[in-house]
Formats: C-alpha cells, sequence, structure tokens
C-alpha cells in the first residue's frame, strides 16, 4: 500500500509539471500576476525576445523613491542610473521635464537591464515599452 501511494503522489507531480510547461501562457499569468499584466508577443516573434511581464518588478520606485509619496515624482538629477538593481534613464526631448524609465532589452520588449552600479547603465538603450504603469514617470 505504501508503493502505490508514493508512487500516485509521484506521478500526480509529473502529471503537474507536464500540464505547466504544455501550457506557457497559464505559467506567464501565474508569475505575472494576472493576465492583463502579461507581455503580448506578436505572432511570428521569437518569445525569447520578449519578457513574460509588462509591468516592472519594482514599479515606480525610481531614482527619488524613498518612501511611497515620492514612488511618481519626477527626476531632475543625473541622466541614469541603478536603483533596486535595476537600471533607469532620464527620456524625452526635453529633459528638464524630469521624466524618466526603467530601461530593458530587444528595443524595449526584452527583459529589464539588471545592475548593481550606476556605471552599468547607460542612456542609449531604450525604456521599456508596451503600456505598462510601473515603466516610469512621465510626470
Amino acid at each position: 500500500m505504501k508503493f502505490n501511494r508514493e508512487f500516485i503522489l509521484a506521478l500526480f507531480g509529473a502529471t503537474t509539471i507536464v500540464s505547466a510547461s504544455a501550457n506557457p501562457e497559464s505559467a506567464r499569468v501565474a508569475e505575472c500576476g494576472s493576465s492583463e499584466n502579461v507581455m503580448s508577443i506578436p505572432e511570428g516573434a521569437n518569445a525569447s525576445e520578449y519578457r513574460s511581464c509588462l509591468n516592472h518588478p519594482a514599479g515606480k520606485a525610481g531614482p527619488t523613491a524613498m518612501d511611497s509619496l515620492e514612488k511618481r515624482d519626477c527626476w531632475f538629477g543625473g541622466d541614469h542610473g541603478c536603483k533596486n538593481g535595476y537600471c533607469w534613464k532620464r527620456w524625452g526631448d526635453d529633459l528638464t521635464n524630469g521624466y524618466w524609465c526603467w530601461t530593458a532589452l530587444n528595443g524595449g520588449n526584452g527583459n529589464w537591464i539588471q545592475c548593481s552600479t550606476d556605471s552599468q547603465c547607460t542612456t542609449i538603450v531604450a525604456c521599456g515599452l508596451g503600456d505598462c504603469k510601473d515603466c516610469g514617470c512621465n510626470c
């Protein structure tokens, strides 16, 4: 009887793993928290070049964020940097507006660019795309 119970539990675990890998979309929804936060991948595009979730893991806690009141502040300091392990940059035609964004690979569709120091970040990479509410600040 003990063998049968262990066999059934092992079989159930394997079935769960197979079903999750067989349905990558439901795995992405689980990772991102909701279907609204899942990054759309254009038909025919290489899915590995797109991040799973629209919103940034650090939210709007950008270059100025010290507490919840500052999370949506504009930034008038340096033009790029590293905050909470991710790169950000100032953007826009007029840098006096204070706009900033989190940066991402693949023209803004890919993974968020990670860092440990400001010197690992640059202004030549794209802002994160996808109409996400936590990609940066438009002041």
